[in-house]
């Protein structure tokens, strides 16, 4: 079986580095010889079996901004060559997060798929500023991703994908892949951490996108008695914010800071919910694992990827991003009449079904005689 090379920033917590080693994992167990090639040291999670990891420090780079661009992406070209004179042959590379698709942009690498994980006009805030830094983020944006073959996360990034005016060569939606069976099993683990016997939860990296000060404002709204447990680490200008905002509203008895731990899926597992309050998305990992783990959600219905999972029942617990008293509301609801979890529609996330979308467009991309000549060939349905 031929080689497959995974990019992506680092292995530094996030959503993104989940997908991407659950994606390893799974063509790994097909027999594919799975590579992940990071531009950063560091890792936060556990690698599953058969990974070979390859780390090209992003910090011995010098020069200017382009000039390490440029050079990752020889030094990434050369890694490649290195795989493939190993394994034989390389069937394709598949990219994610912005740093990385900005140096993979330059590669030679003929087969890259480069996978959205965010909604990129938020991302990018081509919506804000004066009209001149509007147009050069755009531009910038457009250069980025035109002519490139793209997997979007979810429907909500391919529209706005779309909206943006990005010309693709070809362009898809894959939902991220979950090991359903695997989360679940590591949910029954015990908790390492003495908690309440009833917390509400919240899972994500402190950055301002992410808005734990509209959780923190809707949850001291809502004056429930159970507990707010927060997960996730950021920088320390971040979370010391974060801790001045929990004892200006006098919430210091009621909010647990946990870190950032390998295994949340007990925490999870047992949270009377969890709660979400992010401006954007892209598909969030926490609510899909939530879900596997039994655990009702409480979300902005934010761009993107919220409203395509917290269906039927469960979508009348979607909130409009600034309304914070309805977010209080729901947390109150939650607690009093959560919703009816619905297993089957669980079943789009499985991982075998998420590699085999994956695999059939490598394949396809190897049978396109360059990447020159295919630049304008669309070989993937929109």
């Amino acid at each position: 079986m031929p080689a497959i090379i995974f990019a992506i920033d680092s292995l530094l917590g996030g959503g993104a580095e989940k997908v991407i080693l659950t994606l390893a994992a799974g063509f790994a167990e097909k027999g594919y010889k799975s590579h992940l090639i990071t531009f950063e040291p560091g890792c936060d999670h556990v690698l599953p079996d058969h990974l070979h990891l390859h780390v090209l420090d992003e910090s011995h780079c010098k020069g200017s901004r382009t000039r390490r661009l440029v050079t990752l992406a020889s030094w990434f070209d050369q890694k490649v060559e290195e795989i493939t004179q190993q394994d034989g042959h390389v069937l394709g590379v598949i990219s994610s997060l912005t740093f990385t698709d900005k140096v993979l942009h330059y590669s030679k690498f003929p087969r890259i798929l480069f996978c959205i994980h965010s909604h990129l006009s938020n991302y990018w805030k081509v919506s804000e500023g004066n009209f001149i830094r509007r147009f050069k983020r755009l531009r910038k944006l457009k250069k980025l991703y035109a002519r490139k073959h793209l997997v979007c996360v979810s429907y909500g990034i391919a529209e706005d994908v779309n909206r943006l005016g990005i010309q693709p060569s070809s362009i898809r939606t894959i939902y991220n892949p979950f090991d359903i069976e695997k989360i679940r099993d590591l949910s029954q683990a015990p908790l390492s951490t003495l908690l309440p016997a009833e917390y509400l939860l919240s899972v994500g990296r402190f950055k301002h996108v992410k808005r734990h000060d509209r959780l923190l404002r809707a949850y001291a709204k809502s004056n429930v008695s159970t507990k707010l447990v927060i997960m996730g680490k950021g920088s320390p200008e971040e979370e010391a914010r974060l801790r001045r905002l929990v004892l200006e509203w006098d919430l210091k008895e009621k909010v647990i800071f946990l870190g950032f731990l390998p295994n949340p899926y007990p925490y999870i597992r047992h949270a009377k919910a969890l709660l979400l309050s992010s401006d954007f998305e892209g598909l969030p990992t926490v609510i899909i694992e939530a879900l596997i783990c039994g655990t009702p959600v409480v979300s902005t219905d934010c761009p993107s990827g919220p409203r395509e999972i917290l269906t039927g029942d469960q979508s009348r617990f979607l909130v409009p991003v600034d309304d914070e008293d309805m977010f209080s509301q729901k947390i109150c609801e939650v607690l009093q009449s959560p919703p009816e979890l619905d297993e089957y529609s669980l079943a789009r996330f499985r991982k075998d079904l998420i590699v085999s979308h994956y695999e059939d467009i490598l394949l396809s991309l190897a049978k396109l005689p360059s990447k020159k000549q295919s630049s304008q060939q669309s070989i993937l349905s929109s």
